[in-house]
Parts: structure tokens; sequence; C-alpha cells
């Protein structure tokens, strides 16, 4: 699939394979620097929505559509082009280094001869000084940062992060949402669940969230605008889970 400009991402009446999330219709249309946060409670479906939004499970009804086609109708090199995934755990294990990481990621997105981007893009993310480091000797936020920065090396337009930044301190916290902020200036979109709230409130770079809350109406909300946490939190107790 070509890189379609302007892209939108969207949910139709996407509805997720899980028994206790049955009801649950989710409806939503991002574009090309938007930056939605999927909040809720444990069990309501976050990370199941996201591996349905990335073609790795399949939906139960409905459809996830980038530029009108199907994301589960793309072949795994098609999508790995447009589309990446980050998890709360960076892979600490793997014997390679960080720009060999990098390069990896670049041959799954289908450049493999453009190897110049690998040392403008570590220059950009701030991780220059490690190319040569492994990641199993990183530290969990450095780590999480290269991980940042392979998404956005092997997708030009759709990263997908699984609660991030839940098990760093607060400056790695920072810093991956830093990262983060400049890839959707850049005209990423971003969809990404949490469990930590004010942190994301403090970027002040939401365009808008997603409460999911199975069991009650059609399962899901999604706001336009600013994120509040206070706001958000008043939300999730009033939900069931």
């Amino acid at each position: 699939m070509m890189e379609k400009k302007n892209a939108a991402l969207s949910f139709n009446a996407l509805g997720l394979v899980h028994a206790e999330l049955a009801d649950m219709r989710i409806d939503a249309t991002l574009l090309p620097g938007d930056f939605l946060v999927v909040v809720g409670r444990n069990g309501a479906g976050k990370s199941t929505l996201l591996h349905t939004v990335m073609g790795l499970q399949t939906a139960q009804s409905g459809s996830v559509t980038l530029g009108g086609e199907s994301v589960v109708a793309m072949s795994p090199r098609e999508r790995a082009a447009c589309m990446a995934l980050v998890t709360s755990t960076p892979p600490r294990h793997a014997g390679i280094t960080v720009r060999e990481t990098l390069l990896l990621a670049l041959r799954a997105g289908g450049r493999s001869g453009q190897t110049d981007v690998v040392e403008a893009d570590m220059e950009l993310a701030g991780i220059s000084s490690w190319a040569d480091r492994r990641l199993d000797t990183l530290s969990d936020g450095m780590a999480q940062r290269v991980m940042v920065a392979r998404a956005a090396i092997q997708s030009r337009q759709v990263l997908v992060l699984d609660e991030p930044t839940a098990f760093l301190d607060v400056i790695g916290k920072e810093d991956v949402l830093v990262q983060l902020n400049r890839l959707r200036a850049a005209g990423r979109t971003v969809i990404l669940s949490t469990h930590d709230l004010a942190t994301l409130a403090a970027t002040g770079e939401v365009s808008h969230w997603l409460h999911l809350h199975p069991g009650e109406g059609q399962g899901s909300t999604l706001h336009d605008g600013g994120f509040d946490a206070d706001v958000v939190r008043d939300a999730l107790r009033r939900t069931g889970r």
C-alpha cells in the first residue's frame, strides 16, 4: 500500500472479540496529528482495542480503516509500514544495539535503503549517544525511548502505545511524552492507553479521549477536546469497571 497523505484512521461501529465486551461499539475518526488517549477501568478492553486497531486481533463486528482501506485486509508488510505498536515493557533481553534495533525497524517499514533516516531520527529523539549500546544495558526509560523511536522509524502514519509509561519514573515518563508530542506535531496519529491521567493531562497535547465502559450504553464514549485529569477520573469512578 502506498502511503496516503492525510489518511484518516477510523473505527466504524467496532466491536471487540471478548465475551464480556460483546455489547461494546466504538466509533471514532482520527486525522494525522491527532492524539487519542484510551481510558477505562481494568478489564474494560483497552489492550483488546489496541490489538484490534493494529490488526493483531480480529474484530467481532465493524471495522478499522486507514485511508478507507481495511487494516485487516492489508498484508503484514503493508500494515507494518503504516502502523507500529509500543508495549508497556520494552524488550530488554535483546542483545543488539540501539542502532541495530532501528535498522531492523527501517527494514520492517520497507525502507531498508534509507539508512540515513536512522541517524537523523536518533538525533531528533535525543538517543544518538546510545547508538552503540545494547538494549539490555539501558534503563527502562532509555529503552522505552528507543522503542518509541523504533516505532516512528517503522511507521510514518500511526503509532499505537499500550501503557508505554507504566513502569517509568517521572523523568522517564516526561521524556517519552515529549518524544510523542514531537511525533504528533510532525503528523503522526498517536493512540495511547493509560492509567496515568495526570501525566497525560499535563502535556496539553491530547486532542481526544475515549472512555471504555462495558455494560453501559454502547460501552464507549468519545470526547473531543482537552483532557482534564479530574474530569476523566470522575468519569471512571461512575463506571463499574
